[in-house]
């Protein structure tokens, strides 16, 4: 068990580098790096131009539409222009001229937008919750397959597609975190 859990934690550290368990890291819809090292959540642009203090944002149509705790900005991914407002009405008013309002869903986010990434943290600290849930959906899915055949008006086939299409709709999410 020991060697188990240090090479699980070897693994870990390999992943979050020298980040600590809230520090994130990731690549925005348009290649730029949004993180958060510690000190408040950030994007660096390619061109190296970094903003910091980033309140809330969402990504749409190659931009990145955001506020931070001083002003609102909007951030031309491909060119690297960011473009500041110093107040809320202006900033509405630029993202309507250029259609920049998403018309189904505006996703917007405050921190990190990847949920996977904690999984196998979640698995380590709440190994007396996730094992026994893991444990139990194996024998769910064992059950759907042996004695229903995977009929999918029967109960535990249900649960079965539900569970996994709930999981694969989080991880498509966190690969496209774009608004629509």
């Amino acid at each position: 068990m020991r060697l188990f859990l240090s090479i699980v934690l070897l693994f870990a550290c390999f992943r979050t580098y020298s980040f600590g368990l809230s520090d994130w890291s990731h690549e925005t819809p348009g290649a730029n790096l949004m993180m958060d090292p510690g000190n408040g959540n950030s994007l660096r642009l390619k061109k190296g131009t970094e903003i910091h203090d980033l309140k809330l944002w969402y990504f749409y149509k190659d931009y990145v539409i955001a506020t931070t705790y001083h002003d609102y900005i909007i951030v031309d991914e491909r060119t690297g222009q960011v473009n500041r407002f110093a107040n809320e009405h202006g900033w509405n008013d630029y993202i309507g001229q250029h259609d920049m309002k998403p018309l189904i869903w505006t996703r917007w986010y405050s921190d990190n937008w990847v949920d996977y990434d904690m999984l196998l943290i979640w698995l380590i600290f709440l190994f007396y919750i996730s094992i026994p849930l893991i444990f139990l959906f194996l024998w769910i899915f064992y059950q759907s397959i042996r004695y229903e055949c995977f009929n999918i008006r029967k109960p535990y086939t249900k649960v079965v597609l539900i569970v996994l299409m709930t999981l694969g709709s989080v991880i498509i999410l966190d690969f496209y975190p774009q608004s629509f």
